[in-house]
Formats: structure tokens, C-alpha cells, sequence
């Protein structure tokens, strides 16, 4: 489990100023949340311990406020008026989920730094943990609230207690929203196909009813059974 830290401040670089969101987070964040470097690099236990004031930026904040011609590592940048290295960026990501803002719009800096800065008083934003086995989310998720109840004195069913939000429940919503749609594109596929059948069944019984008295007269006078005695 790794504890993460949410601000909105503003960012600002030359003459380019807007607020965003920052997030204070903890090394092992890298692969908590898949924020893999496309240039430079994520952060490092040293600089957690010596509360560097560097940072990692989304795809959508290294967009705005960098040229494509320019490397943003090594350059400096303001995070609510203080300057900041980055040291890394992430390149375009996609997120079926997230709670808050997703990360490619996001510049993060390292917990310490971020609590010891922008904090104050406010309390921790959130802790995030990864299951061994994603299937057993929900389990994991149950053993987390036990620990956290003995720890701050509150019962272990008590959900408001302790809000514990499973990823996995997004992706199980997303997997029986595709199933129902294949059912029902099934079943339109289906319906299309018998309501053809029926329009072409139609179509011949419409197409032989017209010929039935002519076809009786030609019987009546001795014409063959098969189409090619048809011909008068």
C-alpha cells in the first residue's frame, strides 16, 4: 500500500499560468499505477528522503506547456509559485477509471515534498493498494478495512468507516455491459434474418398465387410438368 496526496495549484511556466491538479506520491507509484517514463525518469527513494522539489508531468501538461520541439527534463516549471526540475513525463495513457482527475493530466511530485509544501493541515487524500491476484480484489479490499478498524477502533463491516473503492468493479461493469451488447446485437442479427426469410417466403408464395389460373389452363391442355414444355 502507498499513501497519495491530492492539491489543486497553480502551474505556471513563462508566460503560461493554469491551475491543475498535484499529486504527491511515493515511488512504488510507478507500477501501482503503471506511470512508466516515456523521457527522463520517475522518482527515487532519495528523493522522497531529501523532499526534492522535482516533478512528473502528464501527457496533457507536457503538451501545454511544452513546445514538441522542446525536452522537458531538466527544465524548471512553478508548482503554486515554487520552482520544480522535471525529471520525467509520461506518455499517453488510457485509464478506464480513476477517482479524480486522470493522469495524463496530472504533474506529480514526490509525498514529502508535497505534504511538507502544500498539506498544511489537510488530511491524507487517499492510500492505494494492488491485490496479488485481481480476482480476489474484493477480498483484498475486506482484509484492508479489518486492519484499518483495529487500528482506529471502528467495526470492521462499517463501510462509511472506511471507504474502500475496488478498480475491479469498473472493469467487471464494462465486461457485462459488453456481454449484453453482443446479446442484443445477436438478437437483432436474429430477428433481421427471420424477418427477411418471412419477406422472401412471402415474396414466392405472391409470385406463384399470380400464376396459379395460368398455370391450370396449361395444365388442362396437356402442357408438360416442367418449365421447358412451358413454351407454347
Amino acid at each position: 500500500m502507498v499513501a497519495e496526496d491530492e492539491y489543486d495549484l497553480n502551474i505556471a511556466r513563462g508566460t503560461k499560468s493554469e491551475d491543475h491538479t498535484v499529486r504527491a506520491v511515493f515511488p512504488d507509484a510507478k507500477a501501482l499505477r503503471n506511470l512508466y517514463p516515456e523521457r527522463g525518469r520517475f522518482f527515487t527513494p532519495e528523493d522522497i528522503a531529501s523532499r526534492r522539489r522535482v516533478c512528473f508531468l502528464g501527457k496533457k501538461i507536457t503538451d501545454e506547456f511544452f513546445e514538441k520541439s522542446e525536452d522537458p527534463v531538466g527544465q524548471e516549471i512553478r508548482i503554486g509559485g515554487i520552482r520544480f526540475a522535471v525529471v520525467g513525463c509520461l506518455p499517453e495513457k488510457k485509464q478506464m477509471a480513476n477517482i479524480g482527475t486522470r493522469d495524463e493530466s496530472v504533474i506529480f511530485v514526490p509525498f514529502s515534498t508535497g505534504r511538507s509544501l502544500f498539506a498544511g493541515r489537510k488530511p491524507l487524500f487517499m492510500i492505494e493498494a494492488r491485490a496479488f491476484d485481481v480476482d480476489q480484489s474484493e477480498e483484498a479490499a475486506a482484509e484492508i478495512r479489518k486492519a484499518l478498524a483495529i487500528k482506529y477502533h471502528f467495526a470492521p463491516d462499517d463501510e462509511e468507516a472506511a471507504f474502500i473503492l475496488p478498480m475491479t468493479r469498473f472493469t467487471k461493469m464494462i465486461d457485462k455491459f459488453a456481454a449484453a451488447i453482443r446479446i442484443f446485437v445477436a438478437a437483432v442479427g436474429a430477428v433481421t434474418l427471420a424477418i427477411g426469410g418471412i419477406g422472401v417466403t412471402n415474396m414466392m408464395l405472391v409470385s406463384v398465387s399470380e400464376r396459379v389460373s395460368e398455370i391450370g389452363i396449361r395444365r388442362a391442355i396437356a402442357a408438360a410438368k416442367y418449365g421447358s414444355c412451358f413454351n407454347w
